[in-house]
C-alpha cells in the first residue's frame, strides 16, 4: 500500500470483506498513509503498519509471529501490480519463518501465482483471496464500499439543477500525462455551461486549486453564476462533493473510486495507469487515449508511446455529454 487515498479505499474495503465473509485475518503494511486513521472497524493500530516506522515494523513482525503461533497459514500478497521491493520484503520474512507463501500475479519465482480474475482491482484481489482461503464470497462482498469513519454528517443535494462535478487534478503531479491542462478543462467547462445548461461544481484537494479558480474565473466570467468552486479540506468534504453531483468527470484518481462506491454516473479520463485501477460499471464511461501504442503502465508515463490523458480530445467528452443529455 502506498500513501494514496485511493489505495486505502480499495484495500480497506477489501480486507473488511475478507474478514467478514471468511475465517481469514488481514494486516496491511503501508508507506505513511495518513488515511488509515479513518478506519471505522475498531482500532487501526493492530491492522495497519507503517513500514517506515521502526516501532510499527517491530509490531508488524510480532503480529506475524503471534498469528503463526495461533496456527494461521500466512500469505504475503502484493498489491497489483506488485513491486520488487515488496517481493524482497516477503522473501526476508519467509527466511525468518514469519511467512509461509509469497503470492503474486506475475513474478515467476513467487511461491503461489494467482492470475488476475476480474477487471477492477477490488474484484481481482477479492477473487485472489477466494482462491487462497477457499471461501465462497457472496455477491454483496463484491459491492465496493467506503471504509471510512465520517466525523460529520454528509449533506444531501438540495439544488434541483443538474450538477456536473469536475475533479481536474491527479496526485501524480510529476507527469502531465495523468490529467488535462487547464486550457483543456476550460474548454470542457465552457461547453457544459453554454450547451448543457448544467451547473458545474469544481472540487478537490490540490495546491493549485486557487490558481485554477482564478484562471477559470477570468476565462468564463460571463458564466460565473453557473460555476461553483468547492475546495476540499479533508476526505469528508471530498465525499460530500461527490454525493451532491449528478455526474462526475475526472482522471482516474481516488475520486473515481469514491464515485464507484456511491454509484455515481461518471466519465473517467483513462491515461497511463493500469486499466485494473479504473472502476467499471454500466453508468461509467471510460475515455482512453486512442493514439497510444502500448497499454497503460504508470512507470514510463512520459513515454509518448504509452497513454496520455492530454491526448484525449475535449470533443470526445462533449460527445458523451450530448448522449447523456438525450437519455
Amino acid at each position: 500500500m502506498t500513501s494514496a487515498l485511493g489505495d486505502y479505499l480499495i484495500f480497506g474495503s477489501l480486507i473488511n470483506a475478507i474478514e467478514r465473509y471468511s475465517n481469514a485475518r488481514c494486516i496491511i503494511i503501508h508507506r505513511a498513509n495518513t488515511n488509515i486513521s479513518l478506519w471505522p472497524y475498531g482500532s487501526h493500530r493492530n491492522k495497519f503498519f507503517n513500514i517506515f516506522s521502526v516501532r510499527d515494523l517491530v509490531l508488524f513482525i510480532l503480529t506475524l509471529h503471534r498469528y503463526r503461533k495461533q496456527g494461521y497459514e500466512i500469505f504475503g500478497i502484493q498489491m497489483l501490480p506488485g513491486s520488487m521491493q515488496g517481493f524482497f520484503l516477503f522473501s526476508l520474512l519467509k527466511a525468518f519463518n514469519l511467512l509461509h507463501f509469497r503470492v503474486d500475479f506475475n513474478l515467476i519465482n513467487a511461491d503461489i501465482i494467482t492470475p488476475p480474475q476480474g477487471s477492477y482491482i477490488y474484484d481481482i484481489h477479492l477473487n485472489q483471496a477466494a482462491v487462497l482461503t477457499a471461501a465462497a464470497f457472496p455477491d454483496q462482498a463484491y459491492r465496493f464500499t467506503l471504509p471510512l469513519r465520517l466525523n460529520q454528517s454528509l449533506q444531501t443535494p438540495d439544488d434541483p439543477a443538474f450538477i456536473t462535478a469536475i475533479h481536474p487534478w491527479s496526485r501524480r503531479s510529476d507527469a502531465a500525462a495523468f490529467t488535462w491542462s487547464k486550457e483543456q478543462w476550460t474548454e470542457l467547462i465552457s461547453f457544459i455551461v453554454k450547451n448543457q445548461h448544467h451547473k458545474v461544481l469544481i472540487f478537490g484537494r490540490d495546491n493549485g486549486f486557487n490558481d485554477f479558480r482564478n484562471y477559470i474565473g477570468k476565462k468564463l466570467d460571463s458564466h460565473a453564476d453557473r460555476i461553483i468552486f468547492s475546495p476540499s479540506a479533508n476526505v469528508h468534504e471530498l465525499i460530500n462533493s461527490v454525493r451532491q453531483a449528478n455526474l462526475i468527470i475526472c482522471p482516474n484518481t481516488s475520486v473515481a473510486h469514491i464515485g464507484k462506491a456511491l454509484d455515481k454516473k461518471m466519465i473517467i479520463l483513462s491515461g497511463p495507469s493500469l486499466e485494473y485501477w479504473t472502476p467499471k460499471g454500466s453508468n461509467i464511461h471510460i475515455v482512453r487515449d486512442n493514439e497510444a501504442i502500448f497499454p497503460g503502465n504508470d512507470r514510463p508515463a512520459d513515454d509518448p508511446r504509452f497513454p496520455s490523458i492530454q491526448r484525449i480530445p475535449v470533443a470526445a467528452i462533449c460527445r458523451i455529454l450530448k448522449k447523456i443529455q438525450k437519455q
